[in-house]
């Protein structure tokens, strides 16, 4: 079993590395509603659509929010998108509009109710409602269209646009598009059926690999033909309910709505890790956007959280699937080792070694889920970080700038 990780950086000499945090960290200064059930981002403004409480607009990374609900007669904001200068929030009472950012709204649709997801397809508007199947605007929401040939379920919860392909995830599987909406074809081949129902509340892409959360219990499915065919890839996904993506480059995002927080994969779904930090592993996740250097995770409750998507993405996890990982990577001397909130483990002893396998320093961990090291004494290269749990020792790799 493989249990190095490698991981090389550049030494920039006299760098200043501030001390580590934790990964999540809340930021609702001015969200007077916590159920955030939706989030878009418009250039450098995150917007965050609560259920109850309309929408919300931070123009800072989150630092703080004010509420942009003029003109919005229905503050239960199930879905945004963003298209140009406009903003499209997907309510009970259909597809509201913005061309200033949230200041003002105006009710775009009709004949349509309890929209759950919005989708920018070309010059189109797409929306998906819980009753009656996809609508499409071809005029910038100006006048609307049923768009349900073939689509044999009318419960459509979420879109992916890849290219000329539009993929609807319902609560009966994947369907796909190939013709701006005007015919439906059901690709669900190997998603299973998880208590009566193939629920698909979350879809994304990374290269030629399609992936759909289960929002009832069956994780995470990666098709690389276009959704003709499925295969099930939760490794190490300790909760399965999952309800929103996000992607960075090679990782990919699940967000968890059964009290789990995020977890993340960045070898196209076949292991994936959890992204602790103090209190998301309580929240049960909704939304994920990516506004760089972070990623945002809007809550049920506890509203709006962030986290830095760089340090998240260089964090490296051993190979044989345990649930430890080690991180900032490389550090500056200072480095934690966190277990996964479901490893328990009641004594650990730790042994860091230098390049030749001396022993350096060795340490007892008395139940911790998180400790931290340091290695400011010590010179920059490479160490090994040694962890003995009975007769089980997993070895991992670091980088001292």
């Amino acid at each position: 079993m493989k249990n190095l990780i490698f991981v090389f950086a550049t030494f920039i000499l006299g760098l200043t590395v501030n001390p580590v945090h934790a990964q999540w960290e809340p930021v609702n200064n001015g969200l007077t509603n916590p159920n955030v059930y939706s989030m878009a981002v418009s250039g450098t403004m995150l917007f965050a659509g609560t259920m109850g409480g309309g929408v919300f607009r931070s123009t800072d990374n989150g630092d703080s929010w004010i509420a942009v609900n003029t003109g919005l007669t229905d503050l239960h904001i199930q879905s945004l998108a963003v298209s140009g200068v406009n903003l499209f929030a997907g309510t009970y009472a259909g597809v509201f509009r913005s061309t200033n950012n949230g200041l003002s709204w105006t009710l775009a649709s009709s004949g349509m109710s309890y929209v759950q997801d919005i989708a920018v397809y070309g010059t189109n508007i797409i929306a998906g409602t819980s009753f009656g199947g996809v609508f499409i605007s071809t005029d910038t929401c100006a006048t609307w269209s049923a768009a349900n040939n073939g689509l044999t379920n009318l419960y459509v919860v979420s879109f992916y646009v890849a290219g000329t392909n539009l993929f609807a995830g319902t609560f009966d599987g994947v369907f796909l598009s190939t013709d701006t909406c005007a015919s439906w074809v059901a690709v669900s081949n190997g998603i299973p059926y998880t208590q009566g129902n193939r629920i698909i509340t979350a879809l994304t892409s990374i290269g030629t690999n399609l992936f759909a959360g289960n929002g009832d219990g069956g994780g995470v499915y990666r098709s690389n033909d276009n959704g003709t065919s499925w295969t099930t890839v939760n490794n190490n996904l300790q909760c399965k309910h999952v309800g929103s993506f996000a992607t960075y480059g090679t990782n990919i995002f699940a967000g968890t709505d059964t009290y789990c927080g995020v977890f993340r994969s960045n070898d196209n779904g076949a292991n994936w890790w959890p992204t602790w930090g103090s209190g998301l592993g309580n929240a049960g996740v909704t939304a994920l956007i990516i506004s760089e250097p972070y990623i945002f995770a809007g809550t049920y409750g506890p509203g709006v959280w962030r986290g830095s998507v760089t340090q998240m993405t260089a964090i490296e996890e051993n190979s044989d699937n345990t649930p430890l990982m080690l991180y900032p990577n490389p550090s500056n001397g200072k480095f934690s080792l966190e277990f996964a909130r479901d490893s328990h483990r009641e004594t650990v002893s730790v042994d860091i070694c230098g390049i030749r396998g001396e022993k350096i320093l060795t340490e007892t961990l008395n139940g911790e889920r998180k400790h931290e090291f340091s290695l400011a004494d010590k010179p920059s290269g490479v160490y090994f970080i040694r962890v003995i749990s009975g007769d089980k020792t997993e070895t991992l790799k670091i980088i001292k700038q």
